[in-house]
């Protein structure tokens, strides 16, 4: 979902960035969004490959719809 807004790019190296700071990479909460919201800042961006982006939209963007997501699941469980 973040890379609909950013890309996938950025979204490798949130991933690479959460990693390199002892997060799991394959998890979104509290983890990936978190190393994502930091590649905003250009200092630590410029040490990426796809560089600076509007991250920390994308890591609202992300939140947003996961909460909805949950929402309908609580209201509507799976069968």
């Amino acid at each position: 979902m973040a890379s609909y807004n950013v890309g996938p790019r950025h979204v490798f190296d949130a991933r690479r960035l959460a990693r390199e700071m002892g997060f799991d990479p394959n998890r979104w909460k509290d983890s990936v969004e978190t190393a994502m919201v930091l590649l905003d800042d250009p200092e630590v961006a410029r040490r990426y490959p796809a560089g600076v982006c509007r991250c920390r939209r994308a890591a609202n963007y992300t939140r947003r719809i996961l909460r909805r997501y949950a929402a309908y699941v609580e209201q509507f469980p799976p069968a």
